[in-house]
């Protein structure tokens, strides 16, 4: 309904109910423009996209809503839960729009007593995903309290794992693994796949003539091939000729966290990770190639050269190199003399002097 409430200062009031609500509002203007917006906010309400509506969205509301409508379809989705649910007990009870920067500070403060800070990195990433989330789909209106601009997260460089296995220490690993176990480790260490493209590599993945492997289910979401050397041929070769259906995965996985735990334990490398085996293809590949770090990107499938700067401190020989590419341009020119000064108390010669 719309009516006219102040004729000199042509004011109108909207008013209609909704799903049990009233509503109201007051334009100044003409009667047209009144009826325009009283459609417009029915139309808003009818999509749950009412701004005022949206400003109340409770904080959980915008949790839930991620994570049952977006987060469940991704990979991490699972780990995005855990991250929410610690996000919705400290905001318990506060409004999407009510939480602050300083609030976000402070929520890193309380993950801070009892975890590093990469973790409290993830836990913040997954809150700023959240309203970006909710901004996109209009279930929010206003800042992102979680940007990275609001509040900084910490510098993960310094605390980055650079943890691996020597030639010696490889050879105990494998030694000391049952059968399928020295297949999975050893995959991961002359290809640098991670535990995830491990599991999820099956028979029609592995072209032995091309001697690659095609990684589908990665962690950045996008595929490609990787190439191997001969010493790993052998090795899938024989786990290829096991599965009977091209669809089935080529490394079995059960029980693998007690098989990896007795292995790692048995050959005393009791600081290791079954990630650092793909740091350990990644450090001994950039000290075979004298530091070609384009090589170690593209073979690991980091998007950011930044990732792959971790292993750059292990070759430092390249530096050298690079600078000796200098040689072909300024060798063959000679270097320029210094002059010489003149020794204290000799004579010096005059421009004038007779020749």
């Amino acid at each position: 309904m719309v009516k006219l409430i102040d004729p000199l200062k042509r004011k109108y009031k909207i008013q209609f109910w909704w799903s049990g609500k009233c509503y109201r509002r007051i334009v100044c203007g003409d009667k047209r423009l009144a009826t325009e917006l009283e459609a417009r906010m029915r139309a808003e309400l009818s999509q749950g996209m009412y701004f005022p509506e949206r400003s109340k969205v409770a904080f959980d509301e915008v949790a839930d809503k991620f994570l049952s409508e977006y987060a469940v379809h991704t990979k991490s989705g699972k780990k995005m839960a855990i991250y929410l649910r610690r996000a919705k007990t400290f905001f318990a009870g506060k409004q999407a729009g009510s939480v602050t920067p300083e609030d976000i500070q402070s929520f890193r403060q309380e993950l801070a007593l009892t975890m590093c800070q990469v973790s409290v990195n993830h836990y913040h990433r997954a809150v700023r995903r959240a309203y970006n989330w909710a901004i996109d789909r209009k279930l929010f209106r206003g800042d992102n309290p979680a940007s990275g601009k609001k509040v900084k997260f910490t510098n993960e460089r310094k605390y980055w794992r650079t943890r691996f296995l020597s030639s010696d220490e490889y050879r105990k690993l494998v030694e000391c693994a049952d059968e399928g176990l020295k297949e999975i480790i050893t995959c991961a260490v002359l290809t640098g796949l991670r535990k995830g493209e491990l599991k999820s590599l099956r028979k029609k993945d592995c072209d032995l003539d091309k001697c690659q492997v095609f990684v589908q289910d990665s962690k950045t979401g996008e595929s490609g091939y990787v190439p191997y050397c001969d010493t790993l041929f052998p090795i899938l070769d024989a786990a290829t000729k096991r599965c009977p259906d091209p669809e089935l995965p080529v490394f079995s996985f059960s029980n693998f966290e007690r098989r990896w735990e007795r292995a790692r334990l048995k050959a005393g490398l009791g600081d290791v990770h079954f990630h650092d085996l793909r740091h350990t293809f990644a450090s001994h590949l950039i000290q075979n190639t004298n530091g070609d770090l384009k090589a170690v990107q593209d073979l690991m499938r980091h998007k950011d050269v930044r990732m792959t700067m971790r292993y750059a401190h292990l070759s430092p020989g390249y530096l050298r190199q690079a600078t000796l590419t200098l040689d072909k341009t300024f060798g063959n020119l000679g270097a320029p003399v210094a002059p010489q000064l003149p020794l204290a108390g000799a004579p010096v010669a005059s421009g004038n002097a007779a020749v």
